[in-house]
């Protein structure tokens, strides 16, 4: 099972788009980890058998169209339990203490987050923690990332899309 996990689109739903379009074959979920999250409604009633996990971002909390959204979700996939935020609740521009602590806490398999707009990825104590990067960006760069969750193993492949 595949899922594509983005961040930050910041209004960019063209951009959103490219990049949903370039990667949807074979997905089968799709996380949007805040700021932009509106963006996404946009685009998801296009996809009827994708399903769609958002959450909201700091900037998103500025938008009154954008607040129904919650700031972390818990959802199973594939047999994985998975922690979906933003990060900025957990300070994740400063250390990643506090977001590996909550993963922890949450007993989650796959932890995503956002809001540095930059990619990583690592583990921690069995969990994999996840940041796409940023759909908007003013680089040629648009970043994001795939998970595949296939034989019970949970394979991540980072990428840039140009514009």
């Amino acid at each position: 099972m595949k899922i594509l996990v983005v961040s930050d689109s910041h209004g960019a739903v063209d951009v959103l788009e490219k990049v949903i379009e370039s990667h949807i074959h074979g997905v089968r979920h799709v996380f949007h980890l805040g700021d932009g999250c509106g963006d996404i409604g946009i685009l998801a009633h296009r996809y009827p058998d994708v399903s769609f996990h958002v959450v909201s971002g700091n900037c998103d909390e500025f938008s009154s169209n954008e607040t129904s959204y919650p700031d972390k979700l818990i959802v199973s996939v594939g047999g994985k339990k998975i922690l979906a935020t933003h990060g900025h609740k957990y300070h994740v521009k400063m250390s990643y203490d506090r977001i590996c602590y909550a993963a922890l806490e949450a007993g989650v398999d796959i932890c995503l987050f956002g809001h540095t707009h930059n990619q990583t990825s690592f583990e921690y104590e069995r969990i994999y923690f996840l940041n796409p990067g940023a759909i908007y960006k003013s680089n040629e760069e648009l970043e994001c990332a795939i998970i595949d969750l296939s034989n019970e193993l949970i394979s991540v492949k980072l990428i840039a899309v140009n514009k």
